[in-house]
């Protein structure tokens, strides 16, 4: 056992308060869960105590249908919270729920004497905002809800393109998947980034994505602009950004003259080949910043023959290195 395993088995495990409404989102509930959990399991000690809790305990049904046993709010102190997270609802549940005196007593003790509280959803973050603790912060949602967001509770500002934001306290997501990274992001400020890195090994996710990448990657975004002559060549590139992609390789996979498919391609995707290669490429980059990976690896992993190469790349589409990049979305968040 290690200094740092043989300090943390002396400390108390760190009590998790996720709070679920009907018609919640399972993966909302499951993702953060099993990411908490496998934290204990790497970490060969009880660091989380893992609690999901409702109004009033018993079963809740998903909106896929899948029904959750749960506790009640009443079992558990909400002065012993460490970090207490809104998982999700359907549209009007949670609101509902926090206008019920002792869930909304409950909520606003827990959420004033937490280390960090947040949400993993639309609904659940216009809940919080109705606690009254959101004034002047920046959150993020599901794509399909941040201009609703926006509107109901004017004095946020809502991101609508990252996958996750912590501004403070607070830790929002745009939910589903984005919540095991959210989730990942908060176990490796606690126990550090070897063991987020184990834990995302172990659930087979392909990396770690930081909260500053974007919600809707450029290879789905493409997919669904494609018609059937470039939607396997898409998948393709993407499987293949650390080898060198020519247009006119490119143009011999498509079976079309280099000509033609240019003019074919910018019109479908609503950019030249070339620069839709470097998008994804950039795109991966950003995924692999915060990753501790060398620069090295990372500019050949996408493509680029050396750091320099991916620096004047960063450069010319963002103005600015990749250090500063990441220096500079980890300040916003």
């Amino acid at each position: 056992m290690s200094p740092e395993q043989a300090n943390r088995s002396k400390q108390s495990p760190r009590t998790i308060a996720l709070l679920v409404f009907e018609g919640a989102q399972i993966l909302n509930i499951t993702g953060s869960a099993a990411v908490f959990a496998a934290a204990n399991n790497v970490a060969g000690d009880p660091v989380y105590d893992i609690h999901i809790l409702s109004p009033k305990g018993g079963p809740i049904k998903s909106m896929s249908a899948i029904t959750i046993s749960t506790e009640s709010i009443s079992t558990l102190d909400p002065d012993s919270v460490d970090t207490v997270l809104f998982t999700g609802s359907g549209e009007r549940d949670a609101a509902d729920a926090l206008e019920q005196d002792a869930m909304r007593n409950w909520a606003l003790r827990a959420i004033a004497a937490c280390r960090r509280f947040g949400s993993s959803s639309g609904p659940a973050t216009l809940a919080l905002g109705r606690l009254g603790v959101l004034a002047g912060a920046r959150v993020t949602a599901h794509w399909a809800a941040c201009a609703s967001l926006a509107h109901d509770i004017p004095s946020i500002s809502v991101v609508a393109d990252a996958i996750y934001i912590e501004h403070g306290r607070l830790w929002t997501s745009a939910g589903v998947s984005a919540g095991i990274d959210m989730t990942l992001q908060m176990v490796a400020r606690d126990l550090g980034e070897s063991v987020a890195n184990e834990i995302a090994r172990r659930l087979v996710l392909e990396t770690r994505r930081p909260g500053y990448q974007p919600q809707v990657s450029g290879v789905v975004a493409a997919l669904k602009k494609a018609d059937n002559d470039f939607s396997e060549l898409i998948s393709w590139i993407k499987a293949h950004l650390s080898q060198p992609i020519s247009v006119e390789s490119l143009a011999a996979r498509a079976m079309m003259s280099p000509r033609n498919f240019q003019r074919k391609f910018n019109a479908c995707l609503g950019e030249p080949p070339a620069r839709f290669v470097e998008t994804l490429r950039l795109q991966h980059a950003h995924g692999l910043l915060s990753s501790g990976l060398s620069a090295k690896i990372i500019a050949n992993t996408c493509g680029y023959p050396n750091p320099q190469q991916l620096a004047k790349a960063f450069q010319r589409r963002y103005g600015s290195t990749p250090a500063k990049f990441l220096r500079d979305q980890q300040i916003q968040g």
